[in-house]
């Protein structure tokens, strides 16, 4: 059994016109669960009507999130997070995300980027869920950020790509690490020996598909099916098998998002 923790379906419907096939080449591959995640407010009705479509015809378990990524830090609309809250509690949200800090686009300023962080993070803890944490070229303030406003319910850092500094840091504070495609890249070496040394019940798997198709897929859209590529590197690198990182990470997504 595989868990896709983070795809984008709508962006995927846009890169790869057959989302039902999609959805089914991620069955036959062995997804049984995935979560779609929120990139904004805008797509919310769109998410919406796309994932209650999909879950007439696939038997995979689709979960939702709400939040505002970094990108909106300086296009900030009035009462946003009144209309985060209210998509989270109307899509049954497993999750605020992704939200986070992002300075390799230097989205605003440094400081409006930890400001709609750090509101979401209270925004979580008031509806008693975790976050799944975009970060880029950020590491110090992040780290600092989730010292200072504590999420209760802790979290997911998405797509890590920094080194065991970094991942040790947020592992203390109780964050899951999640791996996607770029593991399998061959200049991933240091990512590779953070999937090695990382607690094996600390660790999870996504695609952020349509982004970061793994070594094979390169330049083509990526797809929840392909989490499997991700779970065979990482079971490469950790000396398991197949069989384990599935069932391990499949166990550690049920956890952080407390699910049946």
């Amino acid at each position: 059994m595989l868990f896709d923790t983070h795809c984008h379906l709508p962006l995927i419907k846009e890169k790869i016109r057959t989302i039902f096939t999609v959805m089914e080449n991620a069955r036959n591959n062995g997804v049984v669960s995935l979560v779609d995640v929120s990139v904004g407010i805008s797509d919310f009705m769109s998410r919406v009507g796309l994932v209650e479509d999909l879950r007439h015809v696939s038997d995979i378990q689709i979960y939702m999130t709400a939040g505002l990524p970094p990108y909106f830090s300086d296009k900030r609309q009035k009462n946003d997070l009144d209309t985060v809250r209210e998509q989270a509690q109307k899509t049954g949200s497993v999750a605020i995300g992704e939200i986070g800090l992002d300075y390799f686009y230097k989205y605003g300023t440094n400081m409006e980027q930890i400001e709609l962080f750090s509101q979401q993070i209270e925004l979580a803890n008031a509806l008693d869920l975790p976050i799944i944490v975009h970060t880029r070229e950020s590491d110090t303030d992040l780290i600092s950020t989730l010292k200072t406003t504590v999420c209760a319910r802790g979290g997911i850092i998405h797509c890590f790509s920094s080194d065991w500094s970094a991942a040790k840091a947020l592992l203390d504070l109780g964050y899951y690490i999640s791996f996607a495609g770029n593991v399998t890249y061959k200049k991933s070496g240091t990512l590779r020996e953070v999937a090695r040394t990382v607690p094996k019940d600390r660790y999870l798997i996504e695609t952020d598909s349509p982004y970061l198709s793994p070594q094979k897929f390169r330049g083509k859209p990526n797809e929840p099916a392909l989490v499997r590529e991700v779970a065979s590197c990482v079971a490469e690198t950790r000396g398991s098998s197949l069989h384990e990182v599935e069932d391990q990470t499949t166990q550690n997504a049920f956890t952080v998002f407390r699910l049946d």
